[in-house]
């Protein structure tokens, strides 16, 4: 699979994308929105990770981006969104924007792993 992820959390977001590998996963790391969007621009992802809180652009402002319409966003893309508080309108904003789950942090990285691979 390849897997998109971009979270405030670089530890995290690391041993996330260790622990991806491991299992022979390609992995794309972004550190904030406006470099998700210029991905999203030219590749194509099974499965994209993104948190609420990205710098320049959140994690909303890019859902609806990708509602949009990006033409590199298959329809069997998995989008994922990953938020620190249990923020019930945000969460509901991005189910009605077509996520395919949330995770709100701390979380067991077993837990992701699982639900973006599976």
């Amino acid at each position: 699979m390849k897997i998109l992820i971009a979270l405030t959390n670089t530890t995290y977001r690391n041993y996330l994308a260790y622990r991806l590998e491991s299992l022979h996963h390609s992995v794309t790391l972004l550190n904030n929105g406006k470099e998700v969007i210029d991905s999203l621009k030219k590749d194509k992802y099974d499965s994209i990770l993104i948190e609420d809180r990205l710098e320049y652009i959140n994690g909303l402002q890019i859902l609806y981006h990708i509602k949009k319409g990006y033409k590199t966003i298959k329809n069997s893309t998995k989008i994922f969104i990953g938020t620190s508080i249990d923020n019930k309108r945000k969460i509901s904003n991005a189910i009605e924007l077509g996520i395919d789950g949330y995770f709100i942090f701390p979380i067991e990285t077993k837990e992701i792993i699982n639900r973006i691979i599976n």
